[in-house]
């Protein structure tokens, strides 16, 4: 089921190093929107999702999904660290997606789902994304790569820091580690999510 923002509404306002023991993303991963890869996690009902505003302090965007941004982020960091199953190699897009409450973001490729988000919604290099943003790599690889921005320069992100596990690292981690390329960032916005 595609769900459709509103129309962007003019606003007026206005790292520390990481150890790697993780596994850089290849061409033979998919990025992960695999649902039956994804362990027993259930999201919320996504016909009963949370309207809500995410703004870049230029324009904002009414967005629809089963979790608020403030709930998706407890969850990432309560699904991190030493609570992180080791079920998530290669599945990146399929953690945002699930950060989110869906159980697929409907895209095979992280790389992209930044592209089938409507242009005006993409930060391209932009480096300050908001807390809640979806932050997307060119990984010199096909899938490319995707976390979840949880504010003070830091993300919730798979196979960086222990391979199949999720954990809280400095935003910049993928491109000191794994010499990524950072493309941009989104609004938490899943056109295809499901």
């Amino acid at each position: 089921q595609t769900r459709t923002p509103q129309l962007p509404t003019r606003q007026l306002t206005n790292s520390a190093t990481e150890s790697n023991t993780g596994t850089k993303p290849t061409d033979s991963a998919s990025s992960g929107d695999t649902p039956s890869k994804c362990g027993t996690r259930t999201p919320t009902d996504p016909t009963n999702g949370k309207a809500e505003n995410f703004s870049d302090g230029k324009a904002t965007w009414t967005l629809i999904n089963p979790r608020s941004t403030n709930e998706a982020l407890a969850w990432a960091r309560a699904h991190a660290g030493a609570n992180s199953t080791n079920n998530w190699h290669g599945l990146c897009l399929a953690f945002v997606a699930q950060v989110y409450g869906w159980n697929a973001s409907g895209v095979q490729y992280a790389i992209d789902h930044y592209k089938a988000v409507p242009p005006e919604m993409r930060h391209d290099k932009d480096r300050n994304p908001p807390p809640g943003a979806l932050l997307y790599w060119d990984t010199h690889h096909r899938a490319g790569h995707i976390a979840v921005y949880l504010g003070n320069g830091q993300i919730a992100s798979n196979d960086i820091k222990r391979n199949k596990y999720i954990d809280i690292v400095s935003a910049d981690a993928p491109e000191k580690l794994w010499r990524a390329t950072y493309v941009g960032w989104t609004p938490p916005y899943f056109p295809r999510g499901s």
